[in-house]
C-alpha cells in the first residue's frame, strides 16, 4: 500500500477509474482546485509539494505532481 495523493479536502470530491491503472482523482471548490488523473504505479500528487521536493521520497515515484507543476 502507498499513498498517490495528498491534498486539502476541497469540498466536491469524486473518483473514477478511467483504466485498471489511471484514477481521475477531483477534489475542488469555487476558490481551489486539486483536481488530477493519476497513473497510480508512477504518479503521486502532493497538494503541499513537500514529497516531490523530499529526496527520501524520490524512489516511490516516476513523476510527482504538485499545484505548481501541473
Amino acid at each position: 500500500m502507498k499513498t498517490i495523493y495528498r491534498a486539502e479536502h476541497r469540498g466536491a470530491n469524486h473518483l473514477e477509474w478511467e483504466n485498471e491503472k489511471t484514477l481521475r482523482i477531483e477534489n475542488r471548490n469555487e476558490y481551489n482546485d486539486d483536481s488530477v488523473t493519476l497513473n497510480i504505479e508512477e504518479d503521486i500528487y502532493d497538494g503541499w509539494n513537500f514529497a516531490c521536493k523530499s529526496l527520501r521520497m524520490k524512489g516511490e515515484y516516476v513523476l510527482c505532481l504538485s499545484p505548481e507543476k501541473q
